[in-house]
């Protein structure tokens, strides 16, 4: 069965968002070795979860192979896939990609992505089985880059890590989230009323040939622990796209 890149990226981002239940974390700020000197982050980095479940709700099998594992080497097989090996990803990285801001109130501007990979855990995820018709996600591979996001007007100017990933095709998905504190540049958040945690969040997918597409967006929840039983009610408002 083909996935179109359209599916793939509504797949990939449904993943991240389901894996942050629309609150977006990061780590403390770390010093600058480069094009990242902010944040790595959370929970989409390339680390290993041994208690991460599949995102459509299913639990992963405590007896079986771990959901996720570090590659010994860059030219390890995540999962037994043909051609899914860190050194691949690692190559399909373009040092820069250009594109067009436009954010959802305002000007657009000229965009440059700059993505670095500088070493630290790649990472499998085994495909799995989803419930309630949701499709079957193949294996995929993931690793920390050092990412430089950059407005030519100055709305954003972030400098820190972001997770690569490769899911399906040749298409590459580009995610980051932090919080709105952390974010650089001119960019004013909008006003969520009753959420005490707001964050945003960068993703959007690069092309073998250069060319890359994504949005930002806003997302807004509530710290305090619900009753039992409910959910924190969470909010997300689109900030604006590039292609």
């Amino acid at each position: 069965m083909r996935i179109s890149l359209s599916t793939s990226l509504a797949l990939g981002l449904a993943l991240t968002i389901a894996a942050s239940a629309c609150a977006i974390t990061s780590s403390p700020t770390a010093t600058d070795a480069g094009p990242a000197n902010d944040a790595a982050p959370t929970p989409v980095d390339a680390t290993t979860d041994t208690t991460v479940s599949p995102p459509d709700g299913s639990v992963a099998d405590a007896s079986g192979p771990p959901p996720t594992y570090p590659l010994a080497t860059p030219d390890e097989v995540c999962d037994g896939v043909p051609g899914l090996t860190g050194a691949a990803l690692i190559a399909a990285i373009k040092p820069e990609y250009a594109a067009t801001f436009t954010p959802r109130t305002g000007s657009s501007s000229a965009l440059s992505i700059k993505l670095k990979y500088e070493g630290g855990a790649i990472v499998c995820h085994r495909a799995f089985k989803s419930m309630g018709g949701a499709p079957d996600m193949p294996a995929w591979i993931a690793l920390t880059a050092a990412m430089d996001f950059s407005t030519a007007d100055g709305l954003f100017a972030e400098k820190r890590a972001a997770q690569v990933s490769r899911r399906f095709g040749d298409a590459l998905e580009l995610s980051v989230e932090v919080p709105v504190a952390d974010v650089k540049g001119t960019f004013t958040p909008a006003a969520m009323p009753g959420f005490d945690v707001i964050r945003v969040g960068i993703g959007g997918s690069l092309m073998p040939a250069g060319t890359t597409s994504g949005n930002v967006q806003q997302f807004g929840s509530k710290s305090a622990v619900p009753p039992p039983g409910q959910v924190n009610p969470s909010v997300t408002q689109p900030v604006g796209s590039w292609k």
